[in-house]
């Protein structure tokens, strides 16, 4: 079979174009993939870093508590000796109190089952700690004890947040005593 002159020249010619779209689709589309994965991974990371500040501002509120608790008794860690120390410590079972994990948090509001089981695993992977220390006794109209709340929410994938807050309890005084919690510092 006789070819046109003008085709001769090109046997073969359309395989090599079609292998060079082919690698370069392949190419764009591995580089889609990656750049997906990317995302998804600063998405985990980003929500981690967030939920560690859930897990920490719990800490703190745990310690609120547990000063509001302790006042009704008397001045919490005023007997601590020397004055400056750590008097409370909530969770972290290495650092002598007891470990809670995130397994226990209530979805309040929540109408889907499954959305809830799926926050509450999620959160299961946190955990929190944080101290309390007795940092200055202010002499006033009924002396005002001031508290540092250092607290850590820590995360999957060495995910941590830490926040450090100034409390205040006014013992007795016109204003018949009370609380007050300052300044929250994300570190």
């Amino acid at each position: 079979m006789n070819q046109p002159p003008e085709l001769s020249g090109q046997k073969g010619a359309i395989l090599i174009v079609s292998l060079i779209i082919t690698l370069v689709i392949t190419t764009m589309g591995m580089g889609l993939f990656y750049i997906g994965n990317r995302s998804v991974d600063q998405i985990e990371a980003h929500t981690d870093r967030s939920e560690t500040l859930y897990s920490a501002e719990a800490c703190v509120d745990a310690a609120v508590r547990w000063l509001d608790a302790e006042s009704e008794l008397g001045v919490p860690c005023i007997t601590i000796d020397p004055p400056g120390e750590v008097c409370h410590r909530i969770g972290s079972a290495a650092l002598g109190a007891a470990n809670p994990s995130m397994d226990d948090w209530r979805v309040t509001g929540e109408s889907s089952a499954v959305r809830a089981l799926k926050f509450q695993r999620r959160m299961a992977k946190h955990e929190y700690f944080c101290s309390i220390t007795l940092t200055a006794t202010l002499p006033a109209s009924g002396p005002k004890y001031i508290y540092t709340i250092l607290s850590s929410g820590v995360g999957p994938k060495q995910a941590r947040t830490n926040l450090e807050v100034i409390a205040s309890i006014t013992a007795g005084g016109p204003s018949e005593g009370g609380n007050d919690v300052g300044q929250a510092n994300e570190y």
